[in-house]
């Protein structure tokens, strides 16, 4: 009866050894000790009963499970490529929510012309390149001073204030270094011309700190030995330079790939551990029935 309790495959196959062993234990404990031997050989065998028992009906139901999932032709096959699909669709759906709910930015630009005195032969107006002198000049264009008479002739205090406080309103040391976050000033190699960038989530706000910063930098090199003129005004961005949409999705779709052939992979090592775990009962591990 105690056989029963083993799940019907375990016990077509060891049950019979199982009853010798069990008798020869008996046969062989009366031989001994008569009763005493006969209780320590039935507890010993009740205690290993309940641990064998367990243990094949655990094995059994894995097992079952198993061979229900491997049931169907080139299920392993079919998990390993579902899983890696899934891991792919995840990570490129991710990438592209984040890339359509990221805060668009227009980008304006415009341009200034630099010109030097003393030039070839002492020519005024000289337009040599210079790229040191460039690089200062676009350090001047973006100095505190400079930003804060933008900000304060564009107006960015209120204008920003609703957007970063819940309430008061925005002084002009607060309001420079969000617009230096938003400006650019690039020398155009082999050129003496400084290409002034802007950018902002309205492009009509772009368009205006471009034009404003490249006129008071002119307006500050009028009465000097340095020339500037605006030979290119910034007009607001037709699209938004920010997120790069089709960068971001390629990204993410590379990424994706990455990901779902990862996840593949282990799919297809998991799977094969399962069925090397769930091949069957092992050798007889149990001694009493």
């Amino acid at each position: 009866m105690a056989l029963r309790l083993y799940p019907a495959a375990y016990r077509e196959r060891f049950g019979e050894e199982m009853e010798q062993v069990f008798r020869a234990q008996l046969r062989a404990a009366v031989a001994r000790s008569a009763g005493s031997g006969v209780a320590w050989v039935m507890m010993r065998s009740m205690a290993d009963l309940v641990v064998t028992a367990c243990h094949e009906r655990w094995a059994a139901m894995s097992e079952r499970r198993i061979m229900k999932c491997s049931s169907v032709p080139w299920s392993r096959s079919v998990w390993t490529v579902g899983m890696g699909l899934l891991g792919a669709v995840l990570v490129l759906g991710v990438t592209i929510a984040t890339t359509l709910l990221m805060t668009p930015a227009y980008r304006s630009t415009a341009h200034v012309r630099v010109d030097f005195e003393g030039g070839p032969a002492g020519l005024p107006g000289s337009t040599v390149y210079d790229p040191y002198l460039l690089r200062t000049e676009a350090e001047v264009v973006a100095a505190y001073d400079s930003l804060a008479r933008v900000a304060e002739q564009l107006s960015l205090a209120s204008q920003w204030s609703a957007k970063y406080l819940r309430q008061g309103t925005l002084v002009t040391p607060e309001v420079v270094p969000l617009l230096r976050d938003r400006v650019e000033v690039v020398p155009l190699r082999n050129t003496m011309i400084l290409e002034v960038r802007a950018w902002d989530a309205d492009p009509q706000t772009a368009a205006a700190i471009a034009n404003a910063l490249a006129e008071e930098y002119v307006s500050q090199r009028r009465a000097g030995r340095t020339a500037a003129v605006l030979i290119d005004r910034a007009e607001p961005g037709l699209r938004p330079m920010r997120p790069n949409v089709p960068l971001n999705v390629s990204t993410g779709f590379v990424l994706a790939c990455g990901f779902g052939l990862g996840v593949a992979s282990l799919t297809w090592l998991a799977t094969g551990w399962m069925r090397g775990r769930g091949r069957g009962p092992g050798p007889m591990r149990a001694s009493a029935g």
